[in-house]
């Protein structure tokens, strides 16, 4: 799911999330494949509207404190956060 979602291949991750792979599993880092989608957004929201509503979680942080919603936040010119929906969850 991760390279799937780092490639913003959204065919790739409709068929594993079909196949009930986890959708908020993290690396070796704490990223989740959200944060990864996030990472490599290039304008195309379909990764990461996908992952958010098969329940991807925005506000979950990695090891080192930033969530998919923060990193959002923090892309100048990116509208990336529009396709993660919802209000911060405390």
């Amino acid at each position: 799911m991760h390279f799937a979602a780092d490639e913003q291949d959204a065919a790739a991750v409709g068929s594993l999330l079909a196949a009930g792979v986890e959708v908020d599993a993290p690396d070796g880092q704490g990223n989740t494949p959200l944060w990864l989608a996030v990472f490599t957004y290039r304008g195309d929201g379909a990764v990461l509207s996908l992952l958010v509503k098969a329940g991807a979680d925005p506000d979950r942080d990695n090891f080192h404190g930033v969530s998919p919603r923060r990193l959002a936040d923090w892309r100048i010119g990116s509208d990336a956060a529009v396709h993660l929906g919802g209000l911060r969850s405390s």
